[in-house]
């Protein structure tokens, strides 16, 4: 295309045709393009919503500084239950 104010600004050249059918050809740098998955349906379309409210991890590291141990809790904190 170009950028002239001539009738045809809406086609391709012949030249610009060829260099685009060149690029999705065979052995051409986008031929991968014409056999991508990446518009395919997805396998699974919705993820199911869980029935119940999630329980939320907090954990913990201290003392902080440590000097020779550190206490890792994994406990479950309570205030941030639904």
């Amino acid at each position: 295309m170009d950028f002239t104010s001539d009738a045809c600004m809406n086609l391709f050249t012949q030249g610009q045709k060829a260099r685009m059918r060149a690029l999705f050809a065979p052995g051409g740098v986008r031929n991968s393009i014409l056999s991508s998955t990446g518009l395919n349906t997805p396998l699974i379309l919705e993820a199911p919503l869980p029935e119940e409210s999630p329980k939320w991890l907090h954990p913990q590291l201290y003392p902080n500084p440590a000097t020779t141990e550190m206490i890792l809790d994994l406990a479950y904190d309570v205030r941030w239950l639904w």
